[in-house]
């Protein structure tokens, strides 16, 4: 699996190396192991910002358009990745272990409401409603529809996943 991935950044580097060098993330080496939009879109932004974002895929995703969040990662078969030691930073859900090395960022994509008693720590397969509706992301998209009479519509975007997935890739 280690040289699985060192084989596939080989090949990519030669192509890329002109060009991913000189982006903020060209020497950045990340393992995603997220199934999750918030860790998939970290990846996906880290990829955007030079990364050599690698990733396993067993079968296309029901839940996500694969082509968008894949795009300039490198898509390796199931368990190729069983072996993190080369990578600069691993994206996992939850409380899936990973061993970390002393050099690697481990980010971990989870529902938490620090502070909060009532919720604290919730499921891994919490809704995204779940969530949206205890922060309060149920952003009204017609503000000036209410004061006309007209009914409140709200946001049907996964924002507290939005925002998570942007706030790992800065």
């Amino acid at each position: 699996s280690k040289d699985v991935v060192a084989q596939g950044a080989a090949s990519s580097e030669a192509s890329k190396a002109s060009s991913k060098g000189r982006m903020p993330f060209g020497n950045i080496r990340v393992i995603e192991l997220s199934q999750t939009l918030a860790g998939r879109l970290t990846g996906l932004l880290l990829a955007d910002q030079g990364a050599q974002v690698f990733v396993e895929r067993d079968k296309p995703s029901a839940e996500f358009d694969d082509a968008y969040f894949d795009r300039g990662k490198m898509l390796l078969p199931a368990r190729a990745l069983a072996d993190t030691s080369s990578a600069d930073v691993i994206i996992v859900d939850g409380d899936v272990p990973v061993k970390r090395l002393p050099h690697q960022t481990v980010m971990r994509v989870v529902a938490a409401l620090p502070g909060d008693p009532d919720y604290g720590y919730l499921p891994a397969n919490c809704s995204e409603d779940l969530i949206s509706g205890l922060v309060g992301f149920f952003t009204n998209m017609s503000v000036t529809g209410a004061m006309l009479g007209r009914p409140v519509i709200y946001t049907p975007l996964p924002l507290a996943s939005v925002y998570t997935g942007v706030n790992g890739a800065v």
